[in-house]
């Protein structure tokens, strides 16, 4: 038993060291180019990192090896956050508990893609909090999440046009009801 004990510990560590290094990064450019270093102000996120668009800008994706942790677009109450995604890729580890990508959070979120390859090995939320208010639209490229709710317990949307749309879960909740799940 106390070399389980033992062994449990050293991995729990491990992981614990492994995200010491994770840090949060805001965008701090108006429209820009997301691989720009100087439009984070703790530079462009990496594969530990959150990214938080927050003060109206947009962040443009057009290059392949895009990667966060968790992104949140719109993240306080009053503010945006952007993306458009014209091609390339952009992957969402979430490494914590259900995070993933928040699509106005508790402010306004918009996610626009029409190319490229999106991955959210996560959780997709739209509209998350009351105050939120969030959209997703594809017209084209791929779209993968492992679960989604649009429309938490805020306002969200999801238009899709085009491309492809894969998840494992499916929540919507609209205003006159408690939800509709499909797997």
């Amino acid at each position: 038993m106390k070399k389980w004990t033992i062994l449990f510990t050293i991995v729990l560590l491990g992981l614990f060291v492994a995200r010491a290094g994770a840090v949060d990064t805001y965008w701090q450019g108006g429209t820009g180019d997301w691989s720009t270093g100087a439009n984070w102000d703790s530079g462009e996120p990496d594969s530990d990192d959150g990214a938080y668009i927050n003060n109206g800008g947009t962040a443009q994706i057009t290059q392949v090896g895009e990667v966060c942790d968790s992104l949140r677009l719109g993240y306080d109450a009053g503010q945006t956050g952007t993306v458009e995604m014209t091609a390339g890729s952009l992957t969402l580890n979430a490494h914590e508990y259900f995070d993933g990508r928040s699509i106005g959070d508790s402010g306004t979120g918009n996610f626009t893609q029409t190319g490229g390859t999106h991955t959210i090995n996560g959780f997709l939320f739209v509209g998350y909090y009351e105050t939120g208010d969030g959209s997703y639209n594809l017209s084209d490229g791929q779209l993968s999440t492992e679960r989604e709710h649009i429309g938490e317990a805020g306002k969200g949307t999801f238009t899709q046009n085009g491309g492809t749309h894969t998840t494992g879960y499916l929540y919507v909740r609209g205003p006159y009801s408690d939800g509709v799940s499909y797997e």
